[in-house]
């Protein structure tokens, strides 16, 4: 009887086109076509979006400067226009799901901004608020996280172990305490919640949904034993 060889279950990744890797950031038809050389099939919008929702890439904001509003997430707190100052990360993609590329959308953001005041010339990194024109036609991809995507996803599927009750007990303690030690568990949690989604962008890491902060942050949702 001949014998089937068994697959490894994970697929050889191809090399993206040259020139698209030596981008700063590629386009959303330039993204899906890299798609599709390194992996071999194609990814519509749609589903591109929903892997950046899921935490798997990060979309970016390239194009004409934009203006909006900071978040004000109390009552004494004002919100402060500001502008653009480079590239700026979408925390809210979500709501680009089913837009054509002409589309406007409202759009949460995360990146350097200059404020209005005059002769303030200092970036500061924020989270904000913007109306942004052809939102889809302006989204933006790097390179290296393209491929980290297609990566991940011609590759074995993780194994993935929930946490048992008393890890999460544990995690909710290491936050509170992270949060007090810090001098952070005076602010309110939304604003706290913003403050956070600005140090993440800072550093480069995906941002987060500031209701999955916040949840995480309120005091009902600690251990009795804390």
């Amino acid at each position: 009887m001949k014998k089937i060889a068994r697959s490894s279950g994970k697929q050889r990744l191809a090399r993206m086109r040259p020139d698209h890797e030596r981008l700063s950031f590629l386009t959303v038809n330039q993204t899906l076509e890299s798609m599709k050389v390194m992996t071999g099939w194609s990814m519509s919008l749609e589903d591109l979006i929903s892997q950046c929702e899921e935490g798997n890439c990060i979309a970016y904001l390239g194009g004409d400067p934009l203006k909006g509003l900071t978040q004000a997430h109390e009552l004494e707190e004002r919100a402060m226009v500001v502008f653009g100052a480079g590239n700026q990360r979408v925390v809210s993609i979500g709501r680009l799901q089913g837009l054509g590329p002409e589309a406007s959308a409202s759009l949460t953001l995360a990146g350097p901004v200059l404020s209005d005041v005059p002769d303030d010339y200092e970036e500061t990194v924020r989270v904000w608020e913007a109306s942004v024109p052809r939102a889809v036609s302006m989204l933006r991809f790097r390179p290296t996280d393209i491929y980290s995507l297609a990566e991940l996803l011609v590759g074995e599927p993780p194994t993935i172990r929930p946490l048992d009750t008393r890890e999460k007990d544990s995690m909710l303690k290491l936050i509170a305490m992270l949060v007090e030690l810090n001098g952070l568990d005076s602010m309110g949690h939304y604003k706290l919640a913003g403050i956070l989604l600005a140090e993440a962008a800072r550093l480069g890491l995906p941002p987060l949904s500031p209701n999955t902060i916040v949840t995480y942050l309120r005091q009902e949702c600690l251990p009795r034993d804390v």
